[in-house]
């Protein structure tokens, strides 16, 4: 058995929620949106007890979060991340759940 790395995508209009246990892609991407909307600001960080990046929110997308988590779809999947599962709550919420192993 392998191992696997795991990531979940959380649209909003206004912002996207992103966390993930591979901290460098976390940072890759957060890289290339401030590329592409660079008024966009990070809040709520967390890391893990060792220090490592697990879990952020990217506000002030000039209300393009859909886009923009697309956008981070596109990326993952181009990665080799794969969608294993979409979970949708009764408040318009979505979750896109991502694997990759290796």
């Amino acid at each position: 058995m392998g191992s696997y790395r795991y990531a979940r995508v959380r649209p909003m209009s206004e912002h996207v929620c992103l966390e993930s246990t591979d901290s460098e892609m976390l940072e890759r991407i957060l890289a290339e949106v401030k590329k592409l909307i660079p008024s966009c600001s990070v809040r709520d960080k967390r890391e893990l007890p060792s220090g490592e990046l697990y879990f952020y929110v990217i506000y002030n997308l000039r209300g393009q979060g859909w886009s923009v988590a697309t956008w981070i779809v596109k990326q993952l999947c181009l990665q080799g991340w794969e969608p294993f599962a979409i979970r949708e709550t009764d408040y318009e919420l979505v979750h896109i759940h991502f694997r990759y192993k290796g």
